[in-house]
């Protein structure tokens, strides 16, 4: 199995093919269990709850003000060899889990 973007409806087995997961719609539980699953397979994880990255998730969409911002957690990016350019970062509403957390006022 392999494809380019999944939703959370695969096994996590079924899962680790892809490139990129949006976990959706997950209860908490359910989304720390998906989340440790996948923690070192090279799957770009992607989330719509305000804990997302908190939680592990690599990129999380955030509404905020009327407007999707999105935050990104380094290390969980790392440790599945996955790189964030500069660029992307400089975008990113917050980035969570380096030493010098930033949000962006």
């Amino acid at each position: 199995w392999s494809s380019d973007v999944c939703s959370s409806d695969l096994s996590i087995a079924d899962a680790q093919g892809c490139r990129v997961l949006y976990l959706g719609g997950q209860s908490v539980g359910e989304l720390a269990e998906n989340l440790t699953a996948l923690s070192n397979a090279s799957v770009l994880t992607v989330g719509d709850t305000p804990e997302f990255t908190q939680q592990g998730g690599m990129v999380g969409l955030v509404k905020t003000n009327g407007r999707v911002e999105f935050h990104i957690n380094v290390p969980a990016a790392s440790r599945a060899e996955l790189t964030m350019s500069a660029k992307l970062l400089r975008l990113a509403a917050r980035i969570v889990g380096t030493p010098v957390e930033r949000e962006k006022n």
